[in-house]
């Protein structure tokens, strides 16, 4: 019987696959009515009918516009990131990612999964109460160097950030459901022997963990 984790890493990587499957299709179309479209093409520009030759360019590439992309060779990683990039967007959240990684780094698909969709998370939510929705931004760093796997997450925020015990609390109602993110995260840490850094300024959270491979 699967967990939780592996079945949500099958539902990143069947939509990923269903996308990219999608993309082929749409990219077997193109090539099949290349010609017709050239040909209407180049019946505008001969008529000296620039505009609609522009609009209909234009409409052509959003007929096979995706928002499928690909961040990095890690295939798991990549699905998490394309899933959580589209939301980010419909919330106006500007991404910034830079990631380096393969498929094979050392550490397990479900600890890789749940370390990167838990950070993601949190900095969407987070991102998502800035009022001001120009400055909604995160950034992800992630690379294998030197038998490390480094990982930094920054998003902008605006919440209240509560502590207890010295420890981050949820703020949110349902915190019974909603306070295992961060604890499971450093569990994936300290499982690797890594190290776990968090530091906030007023509009600013981060995390940063160095694991070794």
């Amino acid at each position: 019987m699967k967990t939780a984790s592996e079945v949500q890493i099958l539902k990143y990587q069947q939509s990923y696959y269903e996308e990219l499957d999608n993309n082929q299709q749409n990219i077997r179309k193109l090539r099949h009515d290349m010609k017709n479209h050239l040909n209407v093409i180049h019946t505008f520009l001969a008529n000296q009918e620039t505009k609609q030759a522009s609009e209909y360019l234009s409409n052509l590439s959003d007929e096979f516009a995706t928002d499928q992309q690909m961040f990095c060779q890690n295939s798991i990683i990549n699905a998490i990131l394309n899933t959580k990039y589209i939301l980010a967007k419909e919330h106006h959240i500007k991404c910034y990612f830079l990631i380096d990684i393969d498929n094979n780094i050392g550490i397990d698909s479900i600890s890789l999964c749940s370390l990167i969709a838990n950070t993601l998370d949190n900095a969407l939510e987070a991102s998502m109460q800035v009022p001001n929705i120009s400055k909604r931004n995160i950034s992800v760093k992630a690379r294998c160097f030197n038998g490390f796997f480094s990982y930094e997450i920054k998003n902008t925020r605006d919440n209240t950030i509560i502590k207890k015990n010295g420890r981050i609390q949820t703020n949110k109602k349902d915190s019974e459901s909603h306070g295992f993110g961060l604890k499971n995260i450093k569990d994936i840490v300290n499982r690797y022997h890594g190290t776990i850094e968090i530091a906030y300024t007023d509009e600013e959270f981060c995390v940063t963990t160095l694991i070794p491979l």
